[in-house]
């Protein structure tokens, strides 16, 4: 395989040491920033490094790796150090959107539909969410298994879909009832739809 031939496979590879690749006497890996980082096999120090963030056509790069939405940081450290290499696990820090409270927030001429905003100080939360979504293949919304989580994860894909785009099917539901690694993996086997009822 040669160097430009590596750049090409880059995209597809997961983030992290875990997916690195050896090219004669050069170890070539994908950090958390989507950049490529260059280091001499034989001493083990960093000899170069390019930046990945777009594609040479300037789309998005997108890895085959997976994002695990959860409510809190305390429970985003707990399942990321369950599930490893090839997630990235973040936390909404509870309800990311609301309806206005100065306004009536419905669209009166338009069967009365609600008019959400992003709530104050969560605009970073959302945007660092929607940026981490087109870097990798699969979405896990993992708010808590009641009423406020669904309607917490339903809020979350309407940000990640975008009013009126098609929806990819790469953006799932997962519930589990306790934060062990066997409750967490199997949740992940048998992902689902949000629950609207």
């Amino acid at each position: 395989i040669s160097e430009d031939q590596l750049l090409w496979k880059i995209p597809r590879l997961t983030l992290g040491r875990s997916c690195a690749v050896k090219l004669d006497d050069r170890v070539y890996f994908v950090d958390d920033g989507a950049t490529l980082v260059i280091v001499d096999a034989k001493t083990g120090k960093q000899i170069g490094q390019k930046k990945l963030g777009r594609s040479m056509f300037g789309s998005p790069i997108v890895v085959d790796g997976k994002l695990v939405i959860v409510e809190s940081p305390a429970k985003a450290s707990s399942v990321g150090h369950f599930l490893g290499a090839g997630y990235t696990v973040r936390a909404s820090k509870g309800h990311v959107r609301d309806l206005l409270v100065s306004l009536l927030s419905v669209d009166v001429e338009n069967d009365f539909e609600p008019q959400y905003v992003t709530i104050k100080g969560k605009s970073k939360v959302l945007a660092d969410i929607k940026k981490k979504a087109q870097e990798v293949d699969t979405v896990f919304l993992a708010p808590d298994p009641d009423r406020e989580g669904e309607a917490i994860a339903w809020h979350i894909a309407q940000e990640l879909h975008g009013k009126g785009k098609k929806k990819d099917g790469k953006v799932y539901r997962v519930l589990f009832n306790e934060i062990t690694e066997s409750a967490i993996k199997r949740a992940l086997k048998s992902p689902g739809e949000i629950d609207m009822k």
